[in-house]
């Protein structure tokens, strides 16, 4: 009886000392754009915000895209083409998904590059091809985004993003 007892009290020790699992979240959310380029899209924290090459996570979608992607959410890096524009562009919307993701802060920041050189040009006053993210409300026009104007904190305002790409 005195076995039992402290084999008892051996295993609740080792389960009470044992950390629990931290838990993750999945992110998922679409990207609309016009015209031809790879998308880059990363999920940032406030320190990578200004440097999307350090993000949290990141997915490229190199031009041009598969014909015969399944559609979202089968696999993270689908696609569907959306309308032709009598211009001979195209619009698509990309479906993505981040999971893994621990409780914290974080951004979505993306760009169509249109020139495939893997990053985001800027001219004078700004970025010269399309980019977007998880705004809280609206683009700002006279300056540069913040962390704060893009954040979200997980898992309380995990939703569905949706991210237009504009210039």
């Amino acid at each position: 009886m005195k076995h039992r007892i402290s084999l008892l009290f051996l295993n609740l020790i080792v389960v009470l000392s044992h950390p629990a699992f931290p838990q993750s979240y999945t992110v998922r959310g679409e990207v609309l754009f016009n015209g031809k380029g790879s998308v880059f899209i990363s999920l940032v924290d406030k320190d990578s915000f200004l440097q999307p090459e350090k993000a949290i996570f990141h997915q490229v979608f190199p031009y041009p895209f598969p014909i015969n992607a399944a559609p979202f959410p089968s696999t993270p890096d689908s696609f569907t083409p959306i309308q032709e524009k009598a211009t001979g562009t195209s619009s698509f919307i990309l479906s993505f998904q981040f999971a893994g993701i621990p409780e914290g802060m974080y951004a979505i920041v993306a760009f169509l590059d249109e020139n495939g050189n893997g990053t985001l040009d800027k001219g004078l006053f700004g970025p010269t091809e399309p980019w977007g993210m998880s705004f809280r409300s609206s683009r700002p026009r006279f300056r540069a985004p913040r962390f704060e104007d893009a954040r979200f904190k997980v898992p309380e305002e995990v939703r569905y993003f949706r991210i237009e790409l504009v210039k």
